[in-house]
């Protein structure tokens, strides 16, 4: 569990880059961690906040059960969504499993519509939230 302490750090640690920088320039960087789920949330940061705040907007919300939504992808699907996690390109997925390029991509653009995510790092996420106690 994300504690308020552990968000504390995270602002801290984010405010330290920073100042360390003279910017905060990598804000796409940054916020992509949103992206990632950590002990089952979802991390928002909204390195634009420091213009009003003085300090990054970090918001933790749990995330929903992931175990439904991976068991509504197909046995295909779940060995794709495995390989997207592990960070394989569509060809390396292919020769995996012996299936063509445009299957994988079938399987891809199926597997981030059934999950509701918009990249191969929110399948990752998702993955990973499913695989923690």
């Amino acid at each position: 569990m994300i504690t308020d302490h552990d968000l504390g750090h995270l602002r801290a640690a984010l405010t330290s880059l920073c100042a360390e920088r003279g910017s905060c320039a990598p804000w796409a960087a940054l916020s992509s961690l949103g992206a990632m789920a950590a002990g089952g949330f979802q991390i928002t940061i909204d390195m634009r906040a420091m213009e009003t705040l003085g300090a990054p907007m970090v918001v933790a919300r749990p995330l929903a059960s992931a175990a439904p939504v991976l068991m509504s992808l197909s046995p295909r699907e779940r060995e794709v969504a495995a390989r997207l996690a592990q960070g394989l390109s569509n060809n390396a997925i292919a020769g995996e499993l012996s299936i063509s390029v445009a299957t994988v991509k079938d399987h891809v653009h199926k597997v981030l519509s059934k999950l509701g995510a918009t990249s191969r790092n929110q399948v990752a996420a998702i993955l990973h939230a499913e695989r923690e106690p």
